[in-house]
């Protein structure tokens, strides 16, 4: 059972980075990641593992944060250079 909900929740992590990703590049919100979010909450409330989780989920935000960001500093700059 622990190791279907760790499944779960990191899948769920990769959808939302992805999610996250493309809205602060497109800004064009992405529906799954409002599905996704009360599934965190609840399989992070009742894991065994509750730290560990969190702070995997905290890892995954920051890591898609800091691709989105870089991804969009990259368009911008090949925008500048192409014009």
């Amino acid at each position: 059972m622990e190791s279907l909900q760790l499944l779960i929740y990191f899948g769920g992590l990769v959808t939302a980075s992805i999610a996250s990703i493309a809205y602060l590049i497109t800004n064009k919100t992405w529906l799954a990641s409002a599905i996704i979010l009360p599934i965190f909450i609840f399989i992070s409330y009742y894991s065994p593992y509750q730290v560990d989780v969190i702070l995997i989920g905290v890892g995954f935000a920051l890591l898609s944060y800091l691709i989105s960001l870089a991804i969009k500093v990259l368009m911008k700059r090949d925008k500048k250079s192409a014009s």
